[in-house]
């Protein structure tokens, strides 16, 4: 996707939300900070930028204008954030209690804190930003990281933000941080390092449970975490990120506008659910599901060994997209932007079962 439409479609919807939350909680935000209102507010008026804002901070915020998050926590950790970037602005807070991290170091549970462009001081602990980058000077390690030029991060259960469908584990082990790491290297091989790269900024690594071969979530209020669940194997891992990184996509782009137009208020059997869903989350499925069946044909075009892992999966995955297209197809309910994921997927797919070679990855 165009670096400027993300500049576009989620700096610009991150800036709204954040100048959203200054409005609806000043008093909250002012009454326990200094400076942090400004700094904030002076950032907002600057050009758009999706790194910046496609981050779980301005998930927390939207969280916050509705009453479900504290908005001091949310104000400070999108003033974090800007800190951790580089911006100018100089702040300080009393929190809540508040689970913070920077560049990759978690802060633990922070009430005080102070910011400046150099400098942060943490309930008295000092992290500076020197040749480049933040370091702390207790010398805490950072979390455990994968991915190739920007870090993925790993989260664990002292780390991780609230997931309502999974459990972190208590610790990263290093066998979960190599298993994903080589899920990454196939999945770099396999051509799709840009798709994932763009909109995955953190793993929340989650138990095993018994009845499901292998839990994943993301929630549109997390923006680039993803929650997957580990034990699991190689090829598990790697068909669940793209299932999930096709939901942050799908999130991604729920900034820019609706995916239907409200108009078939009916409810539609959705396989993957095991539940009736409306046409919108139809839709997310749809999408989700539609690009493992690109990655399974990726997977085969490459000859990966795959011990025959996509044989055994794919007549499952192909039935689901079948029953999911067919409330889609010909729905004149779906929006342009509605249309636009759905249809490109649709044909792809059907050129897939009918022999046709594929033609990359889709948003």
């Amino acid at each position: 996707m165009d670096p400027a439409i993300l500049d576009v479609v989620a700096g610009t919807y991150g800036a709204a939300v954040a100048a959203a939350l200054l409005e609806h909680c000043h008093a909250e935000i002012t009454a326990a900070t200094s400076g942090v209102v400004e700094v904030i507010d002076a950032w907002s008026r600057q050009p758009p930028s999706f790194r910046t804002t496609w981050h779980e901070a301005f998930g927390q915020a939207e969280l916050a204008i509705a009453g479900e998050s504290d908005p001091v926590a949310a104000a400070v950790a999108i003033a974090l954030r800007l800190n951790e970037l580089g911006y100018d602005g100089h702040w300080h807070a009393r929190l809540p209690h508040t689970h913070l991290r920077v560049a990759g170091m978690p802060l633990g549970t922070v009430e005080r804190i102070e910011a400046s462009p150099t400098a942060i001081v943490a309930d008295g602990v000092q992290f500076r930003f020197q040749d480049g980058g933040w370091t702390a000077a207790d010398r805490r390690p950072r979390l455990t990281s994968v991915g190739w030029d920007s870090r993925i991060w790993l989260l664990d259960a002292a780390t991780a933000p609230q997931f309502d469908a999974v459990t972190p584990l208590a610790v990263v082990t290093p066998q979960a941080a190599e298993d994903f790491r080589h899920a990454l290297d196939l999945a770099e091989r396999l051509g799709y390092r840009p798709w994932i790269e763009t909109v995955l900024r953190a793993l929340v690594i989650a138990e095993k449970e018994d009845t499901t071969r292998i839990a994943s979530g993301s929630t549109v209020a997390l923006p680039g975490v993803v929650a997957i669940s580990h034990p699991a194997s190689l090829f598990d891992i790697v068909e669940t990120l793209v299932h999930e990184c096709a939901h942050q996509y799908f999130h991604l782009l729920s900034r820019y506008g609706a995916f239907d137009d409200g108009s078939d208020t009916a409810h539609y059997w959705s396989p993957a659910a095991r539940a009736m869903r409306p046409v919108h989350r139809i839709l997310v499925a749809y999408h989700a599901m539609a690009n493992v069946v690109v990655l399974f044909d990726a997977m085969r075009e490459a000859a990966v060994a795959d011990d025959g892992y996509v044989d055994r999966n794919i007549g499952t995955v192909l039935r689901k997209v079948r029953e999911l297209d067919a409330p889609l197809r010909g729905n004149p309910a779906l929006t342009a932007l509605g249309r636009a994921l759905y249809e490109p997927l649709a044909e792809r797919v059907q050129h897939l079962q009918t022999g046709h070679p594929s033609a990359g990855r889709s948003a």
